[in-house]
């Protein structure tokens, strides 16, 4: 497609381009006669020969010296660096600087005088090239003159510095004065005008792209949950987490969210990763929308683009079409491609922030590789990823030859902003008419929770459904213990309302079709097995969605049992309108979570059947094509469905538990908090919790180990089968857990080396006789 400039060339910006091509010209020019004075090896020489065969370093010392992009044409352009722009140029000055007189790398000592003459022509060019107004004659000969100022004082610098060259360097002086009266004299060519307006015409997109990046910041609260679609801002609701460098174990203090985007570094991907619910999404959109208010909060300020990007996205695969999706005025005046050559410029600084590695499809992984490949050849593009753990090895096997990762883990809500965040939370339900419950008794229960109970709540999509429970039935909100238990209460409450709906706005399916409402139930359950099973596949092909053939399938179950469908996908599933497949709706699974509870309800449905194991139906999805086979991505599931099972079935647990253990190992589990969480979702009997304990005890971490307040109770029974000699105390709560004194006997019995590192407690007697 091709792409004519939008509106008249005026005067004013030919001025306006006459100063910038003066820098990218005579200003190189300048910078190029520095370093050929400075370095001392002939032009048949390039500087990477010279510093690996004169100063001996490694090809990896010498690519820690540069960024890609400027490695590749040192490799790849005349040695004599005529083919160096002003960037390149003055890193090279600066390298050989360096290299000649080692004292100059002291910290703290000052640059040279001409080194920080080259600098600010530099500086110069940058603050020129991000500025597009334009220039009326006396203000572009003010600019020029400035330029050749500086380009004076490093002349003259030179001068100082090789004597013996002040006749030749004066000629050179008398050279630019020429070069700068031909270019205020010429005409522009057509190449170099399109190049300043593509750059103009982005520059300009920037403030409509701030105010629609201002959108990330209002969010759905709970929006797979029936009625919740009311809109809300995310700075109401966002709150601190809790992320460590989960790559750097001798480091792991908590990082404040607020700095995560500053760790986007030059030559690292940072990942952040976290479970379902975790806040993974919740802080993307709050990184997006800050730096369209301005970008003070999360330090996005410093950024001339951010783009967002969300790999469940199947629409996008490359990079040209994001950009063009996000700038569409852009894209319609000077073309994706120029677009591409615009952000390759290093005076911008640009952050590619791409959201949910997990749910990545064909197109989405083709679009980050291109991201990555950007990435890898200029340095000046910064790129952070978000992912579930199960999927973070995959991103180690894509991250390209010449990045690291950085890697970082939300742990989850502070444990003293929890109440904070349920405040804000069933206040806003409250206000959007979803809740008319007491927001303070809902905070005296959570008060009186045990530290346990309270630790299931450390993830915020657990908090807000906690909530939401409150809002829709207290008392059972109450009788939740584990993740499972959440989302089966979700569940229960969905399908009652379903079935009121349907009795109150269909009388004839109770009329014809159902004699009770055992009946109904009975004919939902059948649609919600398809569904589950649907789920499961969805999962199987790394998709948010149901597919065309999945969704006229649920269709028909609903034709057979005689009930309306716009009812039953309404209840469990979200339509989203699709305008290029002729309005067809399409089915969304409605949360990664909901989606991975939903597919371990198909599993355990078909393990209630028997003859196969969980591995057995897992690879049934593939068909004779077990090589596609990824256990890692039904982690979640996995450590869903025993919570399941034992609120199902108890025999169930006893039978497929064993197995349930060994897959969670296999897909590379090493949080302890989360085989805690496994051992208490089977919900086991004296017997089966010796079992289970001596399977799991030895994949728990016991380098360093420590026990917390929410660790006593489960590890009271765990801890037995525990092959330890240290252990470190951390209890922080008001009153002594009850199964702490059982915890400390049996460290006794196992004549455990025992650290207390603090205590907040009034139970002085116990801790006196253990100290």
């Amino acid at each position: 497609m091709s792409h004519s400039l939008s509106g008249p060339i005026l005067d004013l910006d030919l001025n306006r381009f006459k100063v910038i091509f003066t820098l990218n010209t005579v200003g190189q020019s300048s910078l190029l006669i520095v370093y050929q004075y400075v370095k001392r090896y002939p032009d048949t020489k390039s500087i990477k020969e010279h510093l690996i065969n004169d100063f001996h370093i490694s090809d990896e010392e010498f690519n820690k010296l540069f960024d890609r992009s400027m490695i590749q044409v040192i490799e790849q352009t005349p040695k004599s660096g005529e083919s160096y722009d002003i960037s390149l140029l003055r890193r090279c000055i600066k390298v050989l600087s360096e290299f000649y007189d080692p004292s100059s790398r002291k910290k703290g000592k000052k640059e040279s005088e001409l080194q920080c003459k080259c600098q600010k022509l530099v500086d110069k060019r940058n603050q020129t090239f991000h500025s597009f107004s334009g220039l009326d004659n006396d203000a572009m000969k003010k600019e020029i003159e400035t330029i050749n100022n500086l380009i004076d004082d490093i002349l003259s610098s030179l001068k100082v510095q090789f004597p013996a060259k002040t006749t030749e360097l004066s000629n050179i002086k008398k050279d630019t004065d020429d070069k700068i009266s031909e270019i205020l004299a010429q005409p522009l060519g057509k190449y170099e005008i399109k190049i300043y307006l593509a750059h103009k015409h982005l520059r300009e997109e920037i403030p409509d792209f701030k105010i629609r990046c201002k959108e990330y910041g209002k969010i759905k609260m709970l929006d797979f949950l029936s009625g919740c679609r009311s809109l809300h801002d995310v700075k109401l609701l966002y709150t601190e987490v809790i992320v460590r460098q989960s790559n750097k174990y001798l480091e792991n203090n908590p990082i404040k969210c607020t700095d995560i985007i500053k760790m986007a570094t030059e030559d690292t991907i940072l990942l952040i990763n976290s479970v379902a619910g975790g806040g993974k999404t919740t802080t993307f959109r709050k990184g997006i929308s800050d730096w369209g208010e301005g970008g003070l909060l999360m330090s996005t300020h410093d950024f001339d683009f951010i783009f967002p990007m969300l790999f469940r996205n199947t629409r996008i695969s490359s990079v040209a079409e994001l950009i063009g999706d996000l700038l569409p005025n852009a894209r319609v005046k000077i073309g994706t491609k120029d677009i591409l050559h615009c952000i390759s410029d290093p005076s911008y600084k640009i952050l590619f922030y791409c959201d949910g590695y997990d749910e990545r499809n064909k197109n989405s992984q083709k679009l980050f590789i291109e991201i990555r490949d950007l990435k890898e050849k200029y340095e000046h593009i910064r790129v952070i990823i978000t992912s579930r753990p199960e999927s973070v090895k995959y991103l180690y096997y894509h991250r390209g030859e010449k990045l690291n990762i950085d890697h970082l883990q939300i742990l989850g809500i502070l444990e003293s902003k929890r109440k904070e965040f349920l405040l804000k939370y069933h206040d806003e339900l409250i206000k959007a008419g979803l809740s008319s419950q007491s927001t303070d008794d809902l905070l005296n229960f959570f008060d009186g929770c045990s530290s346990r109970h309270k630790d299931l709540y450390s993830l915020p999509i657990n908090l807000a459904i906690l909530s939401w429970l409150w809002g829709q039935d207290r008392e059972r909100a109450k009788t939740v213990k584990s993740a499972a238990g959440l989302y089966i209460a979700i569940s229960d409450i969905l399908m009652e309302k379903l079935v009121c709906r349907i009795v109150q706005n269909y009388p004839s399916i109770m009329e014809n079709i159902c004699r009770d409402l055992d009946d109904l139930n009975d004919l939902i359950d059948q649609f919600k097995e398809n569904m589950y099973n649907e789920s499961l596949i969805s999962l199987r092909h790394d998709r948010m969605y149901i597919d065309q053939t999945g969704s006229n399938n649920l269709r028909s179950v609903c034709k057979a049992i005689k009930l309306p469908f716009v009812e039953l996908k309404g209840a469990f599933l979200l339509t989203k309108l699709e305008w290029f497949t002729d309005l067809e709706d399409s089915l969304e699974l409605p949360h990664k979570g909901m989606m991975d509870f939903y597919s371990a309800n198909c599993i355990a449905s078909k393990l209630s059947q028997g003859g196969r194991t969980i591995k057995e139906i897992l690879l049934e999805l593939y068909n004779n094509d077990h090589s596609q086979f990824e256990l890692e991505k039904y982690q979640n599931v996995l450590l869903l469905l025993g919570g399941i099972l034992a609120l199902k079935d108890a025999s169930l647990v006893a039978n497929h538990g064993p197995e349930i253990i060994q897959l969670l190992k296999d897909t590379g589990i090493r949080n302890n908090s989360q085989w805690y969480d496994v051992f208490e979702d089977f919900n086991l009997n004296r017997a089966a919790a010796e079992q289970f304990g001596k399977l799991i005890a030895p994949s728990l971490d016991i380098e360093d180990f420590e026990i917390k307040s929410a660790d006593v109770e489960i590890l009271a029974t765990l801890i037995q089968y525990v092959n330890i000699d240290s252990v470190t105390l951390d209890i922080d709560s008001t009153d002594t857990p009850a199964q702490l004194p059982d915890l400390v006997n049996v460290l006794r019995s196992k004549n455990c080396n025992l650290i207390i590192r603090k205590i907040v407690d009034n139970n002085l007697t116990f801790w006196n006789s253990i100290t």
